[in-house]
């Protein structure tokens, strides 16, 4: 009997969650969330929520063979690491610090960097990796746009695994801030409400 009340408590709920999404609920799940630049072009889509010690949207971009992560801030993109160098000014081949080599686990997400001017920067196609002291960088946000980066030193790191970070793209070129984000409709339940218009690309 008590199993019986149980199941008629569980089926009564469960009838009432679609009830409940019906009657005014001001929260709705949504669906198809992007990022899009001021002029409605889409950047891309949003894949996770926090990115580089920050709570920003993150999307996912093409970059030649290679696909690329960047994040988005309300007035510029931003990438998931920072780029070295083996000069104490900053000067010379730009590298990109092997995680394992610094006892992280290895990823699936290839490191990005955007420079405060736009260019984005990522592991060169074939680069094989070398040892070297690392003595100064490039870091995100330091300082914030639209300033250009600064070089942090000293920043030392010996004899530590890198590879040859490339320019693959201007973001700046491709994409106009302020980006926002938006969304291609919002689901109540498990059924699609509505479908909002594609924005322009």
């Amino acid at each position: 009997m008590k199993t019986m009340r149980w199941l008629l408590l569980g089926v009564t709920l469960l009838a009432l969650v679609p009830v409940a999404a019906d009657t005014g609920n001001p929260l709705q799940p949504l669906s198809g969330l992007t990022v899009c630049d001021s002029k409605g072009k889409t950047v891309g889509g949003v894949i996770e929520g926090a990115f580089y010690l920050s709570h920003v949207p993150v999307v996912a971009l093409k970059a030649g063979d290679q696909v690329v992560t960047v994040g988005a801030k309300p007035n510029y993109l931003v990438g998931n690491d920072q780029i070295v160098f083996a000069t104490p000014d900053c000067s010379g081949t730009p590298y990109f610090v092997v995680p394992t080599s610094l006892g992280y686990l290895p990823t699936l997400i290839p490191q990005s960097f955007v420079t405060n001017e736009g260019t984005l920067y990522t592991p060169g196609a074939g680069s094989s990796p070398l040892t070297v002291n690392v003595l100064s960088s490039w870091q995100t946000e330091f300082p914030p746009p639209p300033a250009a980066n600064a070089c942090y030193s000293p920043y030392e790191l010996a004899e530590v695994s890198v590879v040859e970070a490339q320019a693959v793209g201007d973001l700046n070129a491709m994409f106009q801030p302020p980006f926002a984000l938006r969304s291609f409709g919002w689901v109540r339940g498990d059924r699609p409400m509505r479908e909002a218009s594609s924005p322009e690309r």
